[in-house]
């Protein structure tokens, strides 16, 4: 018994340690009551539907910059407001969601990117895509949000990554 709890102190102590140098990243999602479109379709509520949204994208990013973000840099994203592509619909007794190329995705936050306590960039971002439903990019295209996800991804790749220099 007392191995292993040596074995598991141990363990902690080593997983907080490479956690303490690996890149890190944090959205808030700030006041979403007041966003543009988070609304559900007819399939949940709005409570679940938005706890859903809220994880998956937070998942991805958060995935997404562990895996290009060098060790050392922190990444923070306050999200002020929230437009998903398409709009809902009452469609044959249901409330669905229809994807049309005028109904743009949009996401307007603020970040600040930091290497230890050096703050490198930022800013004010307003994104939005005119050409979604243009681009072949099948990767995330089965995934919830794909839209949401890839002007996010697209936004990184442009404006964070040569900052970090890993381009």
């Amino acid at each position: 018994m007392k191995n292993f709890l040596i074995l598991l102190t141990t363990s902690t102590l080593a997983l907080m340690s490479a956690s303490s140098f690996a890149a890190k990243s944090s959205i808030t999602w700030l006041h979403p009551d007041k966003y543009s479109d988070i609304q559900a379709n007819g399939t949940s509520s709005k409570i679940r539907f938005r706890k859903h949204l809220f994880k998956s994208i937070d998942t991805f990013f958060d995935k997404y910059t562990q895996k290009h973000l060098p060790k050392d840099f922190q990444l923070k994203l306050t999200v002020t407001n929230l437009d998903l592509a398409g709009y809902i619909d009452f469609h044959n007794t249901q409330l669905i969601r229809v994807i049309r190329d005028v109904d743009i995705p949009r996401i307007n936050f603020q970040y600040q990117l930091e290497q230890g306590n050096k703050t490198l960039s930022s800013g004010k971002v307003k994104l939005k895509d005119l050409d979604f439903l243009q681009k072949n990019n099948y990767k995330f295209r089965n995934t919830s949000f794909f839209y949401e996800k890839q002007l996010l991804k697209d936004w990184f790749k442009k404006t964070i990554l040569p900052l970090t220099g890993s381009v």
